[in-house]
């Protein structure tokens, strides 16, 4: 399994098990929403202090 950012590798797992790849690739998904999860409401709070302090 590979997984791929702007075209470049960012993960490789070697597994010969559709299920565990399945699971691994999963997992990258949940890290993935959490973490953007995240990102978006520190930059709705970022916007809301620069539009008060406008």
């Amino acid at each position: 399994m590979a997984l791929f950012q702007q075209k470049n590798f960012w993960r490789v797992i070697k597994t010969q098990d559709a299920a565990r790849a399945e699971m691994i690739y999963r997992d990258f998904v949940r890290q993935t929403v959490q973490l953007s999860d995240v990102e978006i409401r520190r930059t709705q709070l970022e916007a809301q202090r620069r539009s008060r302090s406008a």
